[in-house]
């Protein structure tokens, strides 16, 4: 600890102190910002494409369904990158089959 921190009052000297869980290179490597990747075919976003919060690229965007294939609403953008062409409501409601 720094001479000038440790004369200071406890109160204030823990507000100096710096707390890393884990100082290597794997938590580096894992530290934000990281670059995004599309959920579908995993190949790096630009900005103008991880603007818009869908976890797609433009190519991905283009091909995935829009609109549930159940009910004909409109699929809010985070429910685009699952390419399950179901809504939150119909996906939840429908009969699943475990692997």
């Amino acid at each position: 600890m720094s001479p000038l921190i440790s004369r200071m009052p406890p109160r204030l000297r823990d507000r100096f102190i710096l707390y890393t869980p884990f100082a290597s290179a794997s938590s580096e490597n894992s530290s934000f910002p990281h670059p995004t990747k599309c959920v579908h075919c995993s190949r790096q976003l630009r900005s103008r494409e991880a603007r818009w919060g869908t976890g797609l690229c433009d190519l991905c965007y283009l091909e995935v369904d829009k609109v549930c294939q159940s009910c004909h609403t409109r699929l809010a953008l985070r429910q685009l990158h699952w390419n399950s062409g179901l809504c939150n409501h119909c996906y939840d409601s429908c009969e699943k089959t475990c692997r």
